[in-house]
């Protein structure tokens, strides 16, 4: 037997000089009575994601041989077929992952910036450009609240953002995107939105790589509201004058604390209730003396979470009692409780509550008793006293309504065409001061009082 050469062409096809560690040898050497002999060459194991690579071996010159192509004898009776070139495919089995580098973002609704952004990572590098979509949608969750796009209550800008991952032979630079936010005035609980990945493209590749996020598992966007609200009174300190069907009105709003408008997700009660006054320094009104009728009404604010609908102003009316006492102005309390706001109750604050430590900063109002009189008059104004021994003139004052306060005045004799003591000597001269009680809490007429004047007896 002799050596046989063998001749080879290399037919690089679709790959490159990078998917070989050793290339295909030139040249192949039978050894003397050996039937085959190994082409070895070796491909570089690389991670870049490509579509399978082919290249082709052919036998061009054969030292010692000859070379065939078809059919041969196979000696045992039959054919072989037999090729002068191959075909060798590289099966490329690497693959590439697209994600988020944060799945779980928060920002807070009021950021410098405006917007939130997001980051987006491929794993390996890939010999295609890989596009694909970024796609915002309204949160979905059963558990918390879910933002919606400007579409809705404009919680954020939608996005539609088609992302590239040029070509490379090493992993692709990180990609980012913005999706911006929108800083309202509506009080509203933390809401989330979704980001997904969609319609990907990669010139064939789509099969090796994978989208980390896509509709049925998207990334989540949270949006914190940095919203704060105030429940007062439109004014705490009113006046009313006590008459036939008079009434107050206490103008209840919410707003931002600073005066500005606000809206609201959620609907917001509370409750308004009287209470007597408090005061050390005003006379109190009360209930027991039926100066006013106590009353405790319950108030909604209606929010909505996907319009913005306006607050408005509630209004809380008290009865205010007429009666004939004479009484000073008196004066009583309004107050705030039993807030309940659907998970808003942290955000917002009462301005007069009832857990106030000091009273007097709850809401007042004065009931001025400005149309009431009374009048203090004797009973009996004209008498007739005989003169004997003994004899009294007895006058009897009264007063007309009942009264708040103690009121005093004085009864004193003068001179008509009878003189006292000091000249004639009809009668004692005499000045007594006399009080009517008041009573605070009853509608009670004070009792009479009597004035004593002695008659004096003579034989003129």
């Amino acid at each position: 037997g002799l050596v046989t050469t063998v001749d080879l062409l290399f037919g690089a096809g679709d790959t490159e000089g990078i998917d070989f560690t050793t290339p295909p040898p030139a040249q192949v050497i039978f050894a003397a009575n050996e039937l085959t002999a190994e082409v070895v060459f070796t491909i570089f194991n690389d991670d870049i994601v490509e579509l399978d690579e082919q290249f082709t071996l052919t036998i061009d010159t054969v030292d010692n041989g000859t070379k065939t192509d078809g059919l041969i004898d196979d000696g045992l009776g039959g054919f072989l077929t037999v090729f002068d070139q191959t075909t060798i495919t590289i099966v490329d089995d690497d693959t590439a992952t697209i994600t988020f580098i944060e799945t779980d973002l928060t920002v807070a609704e009021d950021v410098a910036t405006g917007y939130v952004e997001y980051t987006v990572h491929i794993s390996n590098a890939v010999e295609n450009d890989v596009q694909f979509f970024v796609t915002s949608a309204d949160g979905t969750s059963l558990v918390v609240d879910n933002a919606s796009d400007e579409n809705t209550d404009n919680d954020y800008t939608s996005v539609n953002e088609l992302v590239t991952f040029t070509n490379s032979i090493t992993p692709a630079a990180d990609q980012t995107f913005q999706v911006f936010i929108t800083d309202d005035n509506k009080l509203e609980l933390d809401e989330i939105f979704n980001l997904y990945m969609n319609t990907l493209t990669a010139g064939g590749l789509e099969s090796k790589i994978t989208l980390g996020s896509p509709v049925s598992n998207p990334a989540q966007v949270t949006i914190t509201d940095e919203d704060t609200a105030v429940i007062s009174f439109v004014s705490d300190d009113l006046s009313v004058t006590e008459d036939n069907g008079a009434t107050v009105t206490f103008n209840i709003q919410i707003d931002d604390g600073s005066g500005g408008a606000i809206t609201l997700a959620k609907d917001v009660s509370f409750s308004v209730s009287t209470a007597d006054g408090t005061s050390i320094v005003d006379r109190n009104a009360t209930v027991a003396d039926n100066d006013y009728t106590a009353k405790t009404e319950q108030f909604t604010f209606a929010g909505s979470a996907d319009a913005d609908l306006a607050t408005g102003i509630q209004n809380f009316v008290i009865t205010i009692n007429n009666d004939d006492k004479l009484e000073l102005d008196e004066v009583f309390n309004v107050f705030m409780s039993q807030l309940a706001a659907n998970g808003l109750d942290s955000k917002i604050t009462l301005s007069h509550p009832i857990t106030e430590p000091d009273s007097n900063n709850w809401a007042q109002a004065t009931i001025t008793d400005e149309l009431d009189t009374a009048n203090i008059t004797f009973l009996n104004s004209n008498i007739t006293v005989n003169e004997q021994a003994g004899a009294i003139a007895l006058l009897t004052v009264q007063i007309d309504k009942a009264i708040a306060e103690n009121v005093s005045f004085d009864l004193f004799t003068q001179d008509g065409t009878a003189t006292d003591q000091l000249t004639d000597d009809d009668y004692s001269s005499d000045r007594q001061t006399f009080t009517f009680l008041g009573t605070p809490d009853t509608d009670v007429v004070p009792g009479v009082k009597t004035f004593v004047v002695n008659i004096t007896n003579d034989n003129k």
